[in-house]
């Protein structure tokens, strides 16, 4: 079977360290470090005292204000993420078959905020505290469903959930559906907002977190000193296209994506395998 070509048309990111494919790039070029001490919530009795946390983040610059009430801050994110590459790709101004656009938009642990604040809820009030909304706001493929529904994507729609590897797998699943032919375009990445006491404290527990307070040496993942890794948040989101019908509608290309691979060491569920052996296999 011949493959077809696929290409990237747009981006779209939510990061600590810049919002917007411009402020977030002006941020790495400029050194920026968005690890700081924890603000979301209190860190007094917590081993780890830092994270990456998004700043100044305003959702109703993407999303109504009705809208934003019953979505996590996860698919805030995620929305606002995909709207931005989007409207970089200029598919927001080009007439193209919603039947043949679909999204692969995962997430690590999905609504946690709304999770805790569920639990909260129901330790106070009792079941009668819950509102209907938490279920939507909680669930993995809420972020995808979302910008399905405002875009109207009607394509091939998954949330994949595989920890750190998640956006990258939502990419190569959505450029394997592109070879094929099963769609035009996808948009595909990850978006996550768990910097919650729980999750937090769950990562502390298992001590693969950095007990470093220093900002601008905790994070150091190939350091011989290294002593854990710092929890982040933000949404990536890229769009995929099918070459001949981004070059036909005159789109901007970024890149061409010519390959993907996926494997498991099946050997930790935290540590990787000492002798690479996953990675190896997968390059």
């Amino acid at each position: 079977m011949n493959e077809h070509k696929v290409v990237i048309t747009g981006l779209g990111a939510v990061t600590p360290i810049g919002i917007g494919i411009q402020d977030f790039y002006d941020g790495l070029m400029a050194g920026k470090n968005g690890v700081a001490k924890v603000t979301h919530f209190d860190i007094t009795n917590f081993r780890s005292k830092l994270a990456a946390e998004v700043k100044d983040f305003v959702p109703e610059k993407w999303i109504d204000k009705k809208a934003v009430r019953r979505m996590d801050r996860f698919t805030q994110f995620g929305l606002a993420a995909s709207a931005m590459a989007i409207e970089d790709s200029g598919l927001d101004t080009f007439d193209f078959d919603k039947n043949r656009a679909g999204i692969i938009v995962g997430s690590g642990m999905g609504g946690a905020q709304t999770f805790e604040e569920a639990h909260s809820k129901l330790l106070e009030k009792g079941i009668r505290g819950l509102s209907p909304f938490y279920v939507s706001k909680l669930l993995i493929n809420m972020a995808a469903s979302m910008v399905s529904i405002k875009y109207g994507l009607k394509g091939p729609i998954s949330a994949l959930s595989v920890a750190c590897s998640t956006g990258s797998n939502a990419i190569g699943d959505a450029l394997r559906i592109l070879q094929r032919g099963d769609a035009d375009i996808m948009l595909a990445g990850s978006a996550d907002a768990s910097i919650m006491p729980v999750p937090y404290g769950c990562f502390g527990a298992t001590r693969s977190m950095s007990y470093n307070e220093c900002p601008e040496t905790a994070s150091r993942p190939f350091d011989k000193n290294r002593d854990g890794f710092v929890m982040g948040e933000g949404a990536g989101i890229v769009v995929l296209e099918n070459k001949d019908h981004a070059i036909k509608r005159g789109a901007k290309i970024y890149a061409e994506l010519v390959g993907y691979g996926n494997t498991a060491d099946a050997y930790h569920f935290t540590a990787p395998h000492p002798e690479g052996d996953g990675m190896i296999r997968v390059m």
